[in-house]
């Protein structure tokens, strides 16, 4: 292996401010868009009428008492300050516990999302595996493809290389799976007999920009954005769409309108934020594969891909 294939030494940061990848950031951002949304929309289940008009009567009187101790009229207004301080104090107490049982919804929302998106990522690669019909490739059973797939793990200097399975019968190009500690690319017989066979150099390109994601540290950030999305929608749009179809029949359409608005704002928000931390992750990828097999080969698979995208509405996305 050469010296420019040999991993870099990384170093600690003295700079408690510098920015993380754009990779990370975005999917940084695109966790603080979920809290967001489930905490709002499980804020919005716990809506009551009543209890929402007492509340911001309480409010009101809290800010009506801050602005008697703020702006004291007269000398006899300030000498009843400390008094006005106790009122106050007594009436935020009492605002506080009007306004805890909605604030614990939205903490629920946002806990019992990240539960069940923290249960997928875990459970994905094993479903993977079973749904895809992968198996593991042995140098015993393909000797050839086995040190192909060796050699070109020691021009990405990944210490750990991932476990290569493949299906046979199955078509599609190669993808990088897993999570930290456990990665996996899957393989299709397909691809084999079409770019080892036919164009190995373009073979390589494909093979080192999915090893190119474990270099870069981002499959994992990958499958948990598919985590988020896939847990939002059960935990948090499924339970809005029932709660606006009982809305509906009730006869509650503010209610409903603000139900759907926030809908669909949190879920355009935390679609396109995740689609733009899987696009980011690609580009640093095809960078890193470059370095590793040079621009040429890179623009030669890229040329080589078949047109995958659909004629319909999708592409405008």
């Amino acid at each position: 292996m050469s010296d420019a294939a040999a991993p870099p030494i990384r170093r600690s940061r003295l700079n408690p401010f510098a920015f993380p990848s754009d990779t990370t950031l975005r999917f940084i951002l695109l966790v603080i868009f979920v809290v967001c949304g489930s905490g709002r929309l499980y804020g919005d289940f716990r809506e009551d009428a009543r209890m929402d008009q007492v509340a911001s009567e309480c409010i009101s009187n809290v800010w009506s008492h801050i602005n008697g101790i703020l702006n004291p009229d007269t000398s006899e207004d300030a000498e009843k300050i400390g008094i006005l301080g106790r009122e106050v104090f007594s009436e935020i107490a009492k605002c506080s516990e009007m306004l805890r049982p909605k604030v614990w919804w939205s903490i629920s929302g946002v806990l019992l999302t990240f539960g069940v998106a923290a249960v997928i990522y875990w459970l994905y690669p094993a479903w993977k595996l079973k749904a895809g019909g992968f198996t593991k490739i042995t140098p015993s059973e393909l000797p050839e493809i086995e040190q192909e797939l060796r050699d070109i793990c020691q021009v990405s200097g990944i210490r750990d290389p991932p476990n290569f399975v493949w299906n046979p019968i199955a078509s599609g190009l190669p993808l990088a799976f897993g999570r930290s500690g456990r990665y996996y690319v899957a393989l299709t017989g397909s691809f084999i007999i079409k770019y080892l066979c036919g164009d190995k150099g373009t073979f390589r390109a494909i093979i080192l920009h999915e090893l190119a994601h474990i270099r870069n540290g981002d499959v994992g950030k990958t499958y948990w954005v598919i985590s988020l999305w896939l847990a939002f929608l059960i935990i948090s749009i499924v339970p809005s769409l029932v709660v606006v179809s009982w809305c509906l029949v009730n006869w509650r359409l503010a209610y409903v309108f603000t139900l759907i608005n926030d809908n669909v704002l949190c879920a355009g928000v935390i679609l396109l934020w995740g689609s733009a931390v899987l696009r980011a992750r690609e580009y640093y990828a095809d960078v890193r594969t470059s370095v590793w097999c040079g621009v040429s080969q890179v623009d030669r698979a890229l040329f080589a891909l078949p047109d995958i995208f659909p004629r319909r509405w999708r592409p405008i996305f």
